[in-house]
């Protein structure tokens, strides 16, 4: 059974715990056919692709923002966007996608050419999912984001192992909840990591877990500061991960 089917279950028994609300589907990104209007894409070649990939890369996010309609948003197309969510989403697929596992190196922030990366990201098959499928406001309160977490703990943890995915990125969500962290280590039987990495792993199960910034950090944290650090917490990992999609034997 295809991961789109599957998904689209999920959702339908997701969408009856919010009647009569907006509710967005997500989950692997469509890399089919753009749109007339050129905004959207429709489902394509992206489940082969998927199933192929040595890394398959899925964003977890908060929620989406100030949709008044129903949307599927793996329709959406991030390499497209030049806002600064999606720019780092991009940044940070392509940086990934083009890892050297030989010498453990990676793009640099400043040879970075985002028309470059979009075209090549593009082709990349990748996921994003939100913990709060109904639309919130233009700031998420964190506090409501937990509570959707905790309520809707067993449907978020069938969604991502439908899509099985092997780097997860917890965007703006791990660090500041103690009780959504203990429980996503819990999910995937995390080992304890680094105090100063960002990067949490369970190589039996060849899963790295990021506890990432918001994809669009706020305070000093500049876009060059979010990729570098997150890159090289990515090459810590690599390098300590003897068995596991890391391992440059493989």
């Amino acid at each position: 059974m295809s991961y789109h089917i599957k998904e689209d279950r999920l959702h339908q028994k997701w969408k009856k715990r919010y009647p009569n609300q907006v509710y967005n589907k997500d989950g692997l990104l469509y890399m089919g056919e753009q749109s007339t209007n050129y905004e959207s894409r429709k489902p394509g070649n992206e489940e082969l692709l998927w199933e192929k990939a040595d890394i398959r890369i899925l964003f977890i996010l908060k929620e989406s923002y100030g949709n008044e309609d129903p949307q599927d948003l793996r329709e959406w197309m991030p390499h497209k966007s030049t806002g600064r969510i999606y720019s780092n989403m991009c940044r940070m697929v392509y940086g990934i996608s083009n890892f050297n596992r030989k010498n453990y190196s990676y793009p640099s922030y400043n040879t970075l050419d985002m028309d470059k990366i979009r075209t090549a990201v593009a082709k990349i098959p990748y996921g994003y999912i939100n913990i709060k499928k109904t639309p919130g406001l233009s700031r998420s309160d964190d506090q409501e984001i937990a509570r959707f977490f905790m309520q809707d703990y067993d449907l978020i943890e069938e969604q991502i192992k439908i899509l099985n995915p092997n780097v997860i990125f917890f965007c703006g969500i791990l660090f500041k909840n103690r009780k959504i962290k203990m429980k996503v280590m819990e999910m995937f039987s995390c080992h304890n990591k680094k105090d100063d990495s960002w990067i949490t792993t369970n190589q039996d199960k060849n899963i790295a877990i990021v506890d990432s910034y918001h994809l669009n950090p706020m305070g000093n944290i500049t876009d060059e500061r979010f990729y570098f650090e997150l890159m090289e917490s990515y090459k810590d990992y690599c390098k300590m991960s003897e068995n596991s999609i890391f391992d440059i034997s493989k």
